[in-house]
Parts: structure tokens; C-alpha cells; sequence
């Protein structure tokens, strides 16, 4: 799967796309100083199913990780990804 995911910090959002075709949406808000809440993860029916969301994730959370936040997530897909990882549940909030 060649997924193009980039990081939009003005709008506050993690993009994937695969062949110019937008296939999935990550959006956080900060909350206080070194902390944002990742609020909700969005992959459409038809793209569900290949793992987007789940790569979308691992990224934006891994470039948290890099950046020094730590995160809360308000997305029920966020946090159960979190909680299977060892390596990002130090970093909730």
C-alpha cells in the first residue's frame, strides 16, 4: 500500500491519501503545553478494512513521540491502538 500520510499543523490534522485520493483523516487539538488530544480518526466504508487507520495512527503518533508530547486520546481508535502498543502508553497524558 503506498500511503502518502502528511502532517497539516495548521489545520490540526494527519492526512492519508493513496493514488491523490484522500483515504483517511486524523484530527488532534492541543490541549495545554506539550499535550494533544487526538479527537477523531476517519477512514470511508469503502477503504475500510486495509489497515489506513491503523498506519495513520502508528505515524502521527510516532511523530508525537519524536516531537517530546505526550497525548490523550478522545478517539475510542486512538486509545485502543495506544493501549496495544507498549511503546506509546508511557506517553498518555
Amino acid at each position: 500500500m503506498g500511503l502518502d500520510i502528511r502532517h497539516d499543523e495548521q489545520g490540526c490534522r494527519y492526512t492519508a491519501a493513496e493514488g491523490g485520493q484522500e483515504v483517511g483523516l486524523l484530527t488532534y487539538q492541543p490541549v495545554s503545553d506539550g499535550v494533544i488530544d487526538f479527537t477523531h480518526t476517519y477512514v470511508p466504508p469503502e477503504q475500510r478494512g486495509r489497515g489506513i487507520a491503523d498506519k495513520l495512527v502508528e505515524h502521527a503518533l510516532d511523530e508525537t513521540l519524536e516531537r517530546g508530547l505526550r497525548f490523550q486520546a478522545s478517539c475510542w481508535f486512538v486509545d485502543a491502538f495506544a493501549r496495544r502498543h507498549e511503546r506509546y502508553k508511557q506517553a498518555l497524558a
